[in-house]
């Protein structure tokens, strides 16, 4: 199971997953089931770096580096970033993503 894998099933699963700084933070309704916990464990590093460059490609967005985006461009990094929309940032990019493509769209 990949860091993504992990980190979508945590997103079914409503667990939300953030850095602060060497520590990864699940936040969930309730107790965190035994095995996602393990999981987590298990792949702390690697979920650190993931959500580390998920945040940083969000601040990339934010500072427009990325502007303009083709359609392929557009999906491929908002797939990235929806997936954390929980997080202020990602949520953040994300909608400056969707209202920056907006206005590039023939009405």
């Amino acid at each position: 199971m990949t860091p993504n894998d992990i980190l979508r099933e945590a997103s079914r699963r409503k667990i939300r997953l953030r850095p602060d700084g060497q520590r990864l933070i699940a936040l969930s309704v309730g107790k965190l089931p035994p095995d996602m916990e393990r999981k987590l464990v298990k792949n702390k590093l690697a979920l650190l770096k993931l959500l580390n460059e998920k945040r940083n490609l969000a601040r990339q967005v934010l500072d427009g580096e990325f502007d303009p985006l083709s359609g392929r461009q557009f999906g491929l990094i908002c797939s990235e970033l929806v997936i954390q929309y929980h997080d202020p940032l990602c949520a953040r990019a994300f909608e400056h993503l969707r209202a920056v493509q907006k206005e590039k769209s023939p009405q």
